[in-house]
């Protein structure tokens, strides 16, 4: 990536007004205080706060090693994607498992999020040994998935709810809803002891879904007479090649509320709310705030936010 014009930057970070918190706007700074040649930057209004952190002013204003300090702290909170140790299955950063959840959901697809898919496998893998590792204190999941396939969720979901310090674990669990977070996602994070949210991030979506594909008509129209042979009355119904029947497309939405209903009593369990209130939710999705009022997260917070609330949790 081309690295913008010195000029460029300075033309849109001075002068004008700016929609930036002014901690973060000491962050910016700081990070290019050497190459714009700032040796003190003053603040108004006392101490610089940056993400719920107080950062060491003297008299009001960072001078060169602050800023130098300053910038530092900027660095590490843009790396929450840790690194992957030598014998260790999960990335990890200040004594914190990084396991993310990411793409589209499917019960094994290997260790680690490839090709847009995560497994449930990689992800129970990686909790599991992060649990066992000693030097480990804390749990960060950051999610970022629409969901995925419903087996192997269950599963999944009881055993991050069993390993939460709310059901007498030793290591905070905490979900970071890095933009969304729907149906099968959202299940396995609200089994976590926090879930964070962004502003705009999206969260819920608490149901169940199955699609028949009646291709019947359209092989007619290219003169396509397929015969199925059957011995069982409904063997292989529904089918793309046959119009769905009343009493398969019953069964099946049978099945799928079971399911929804299962998916409700879980997120009631784990998230302290009644099922009741997750299954008027009727499937929506929500954004930010909203998803706080249901109750389907803790707090409207960005990633560096959550973090810090994790770090803190940990160091108690």
């Amino acid at each position: 990536m081309t690295e913008r014009p010195l000029a460029n930057v300075m033309q849109r970070l001075f002068n004008q007004p700016l929609a930036l918190h002014p901690g973060y706007a000491a962050m910016v700074v700081a990070a290019l205080h050497g190459r714009l040649g700032v040796d003190l930057l003053r603040m108004d209004g006392g101490p610089v706060q940056y993400q719920d952190e107080e950062v060491i002013t003297r008299g009001g204003a960072l001078d060169r090693e602050a800023l130098k300090v300053l910038a530092g702290k900027g660095r590490k909170k843009a790396e929450i994607k840790g690194e992957r140790r030598k014998g260790r299955v999960f990335d990890d950063d200040e004594n914190v498992a990084i396991i993310p959840v990411e793409g589209s959901l499917t019960k094994s697809w290997g260790l680690d999020p490839s090709s847009g898919v995560t497994g449930y496998d990689g992800i129970e893998t990686k909790l599991v040994a992060a649990q066992a590792d000693s030097d480990i204190r804390g749990i960060w999941m950051p999610y970022d998935s629409g969901g995925g396939d419903i087996a192997g969720l269950f599963p999944l979901m009881d055993l991050i709810s069993k390993m939460s310090v709310r059901n007498g674990g030793r290591k905070p669990i905490y979900a970071m809803i890095s933009d969304y977070c729907y149906s099968a996602a959202y299940a396995l994070a609200a089994a976590a002891d926090k879930v964070f949210i962004p502003e705009t991030g999206g969260a819920g979506s608490v149901g169940v879904i199955t699609m028949h594909a009646d291709l019947s008509e359209a092989y007619k129209m290219k003169g396509i007479n397929v015969t199925v042979i059957r011995s069982g009355e409904r063997k292989a119904k529904p089918n793309s090649m046959e119009p769905i029947e009343a009493v398969d497309l019953a069964r099946i939405q049978g099945q799928i509320d079971q399911i929804r209903d299962m998916f409700a009593a879980r997120v009631a369990r784990d998230r302290g709310i009644p099922k009741l209130r997750v299954l008027k939710t009727e499937a929506v999705d929500y954004m930010g705030e909203e998803a706080k009022a249901i109750g389907f997260v803790d707090r409207v917070a960005n990633d560096h936010q959550g973090w810090e609330l994790l770090q803190r949790a940990i160091a108690r």
